[in-house]
């Protein structure tokens, strides 16, 4: 029989690895979300129909261009992308660098297009680049203490305690957490780690709440089974609610995931009555929620797991499995 102690040794060494593989992951998600949001634009108020892509960038790179002359070089406009929503209300313009969609937001509320006034700000998924250099600063900081090989101890413990947890990666799961004067569990010779582990290492839905200051394992009807049934909470802010194109667009943004992990049969994300309550409703009933219907429980299992714990717009995700009856009642809008 081999030497518990060694085993407990190899299996700790394997949860550090774990940890520090999800860390960097996510640090590396998130900057790559971020390179994006902070260079491109929401373009709303369009009207309907008549105004094109092509016009769009035209609009932008002839503003830019004469702002900053080097953008007029071959190669160099400002504008990379430029896209229009199926119904032709709003759009989104990717520019060539951030600088570029910093400047573009201040014709905000002063370019004419087709008899009416197009409205520009950031896109729901905006990360703000303050938020996304301290992320990288906290993932930095807790590899080097791993590779440091620093015990949990007091001061330690309040450092990795202030540090918000990494989001999940489907299909590998983050080591359990180490209590000061406890040694972890070691797996048995031959077989896998102890019940008692696994249920700790999977990030709950507390683990993503202090990011919400919402906890969706306090949703009326949470399962802890799977469902065809999903409830979404971190992707819907306040703003998104208020605001009718954005509200369409992260909808079907959502759509658009859930799609990817199985045939969805509907989704529910309530509105208050007056937009203007948005925030003060956040998390009071089904606001600031979406919830989605899968045809089976394997396609929910599979968005569930992908999409809790992502970032998005700087918000940490959470995702659970509620009941058929909970679902029922939520209102569809």
């Amino acid at each position: 029989m081999s030497d518990p102690a060694e085993m407990a040794r190899i299996w700790q060494e394997q949860m550090l690895k774990s940890r520090q593989l999800i860390i960097q992951q996510q640090a590396k998600s998130a900057a790559q979300a971020a390179a994006k949001s902070q260079r491109e634009l929401y373009i709303g108020n369009l009207a309907a129909g008549m105004v094109t892509a092509d016009a769009l960038r035209q609009v932008f790179d002839s503003a830019l261009m004469a702002a900053y002359p080097e953008s007029a070089l071959p190669g160099a406009a400002p504008v990379v992308n430029c896209n229009v929503h199926k119904d032709g209300k709003y759009g989104f313009v990717e520019f060539r660098t951030p600088e570029y969609a910093t400047a573009a937001l201040q014709l905000n509320g002063s370019v004419h297009l087709m008899g009416t006034t197009i409205s520009i700000g950031r896109p729901a998924a905006y990360i703000d680049p303050n938020k996304v250099a301290v992320a990288a600063q906290q993932a930095e900081l807790q590899i080097a203490m791993q590779r440091a090989g620093i015990a949990p101890g007091a001061a330690a413990s309040a450092v990795i305690g202030a540090l918000p947890p990494p989001p999940l990666i489907p299909g590998v799961l983050p080591p359990p957490p180490v209590l000061p004067g406890v040694a972890p569990p070691a797996p048995p010779p031959g077989g896998p780690p102890p019940p008692g582990a696994a249920a700790v290492s999977v990030p709950g839905v507390a683990a993503a709440a202090g990011n919400l200051g919402y906890n969706l394992a306090s949703e009326p009807g949470y399962s802890v089974l799977p469902t065809r049934f999903v409830a979404v909470a971190g992707m819907v802010t306040a703003e998104v609610l208020a605001d009718n194109d954005e509200y369409e667009d992260v909808v079907e943004d959502l759509r658009d995931e859930c799609r990817r992990h199985g045939r969805v049969a509907g989704i529910k994300v309530p509105r208050p009555a007056n937009p203007a309550d948005s925030a003060s409703l956040m998390y009071s009933g089904p606001y600031g929620k979406a919830y989605v219907e899968f045809e089976g429980p394997e396609g929910a299992q599979a968005a569930k797991d992908a999409i809790h714990g992502r970032v998005f717009a700087g918000n940490l995700v959470q995702a659970v499995f509620i009941t058929p009856e909970a679902f029922e009642v939520v209102p569809s809008k």
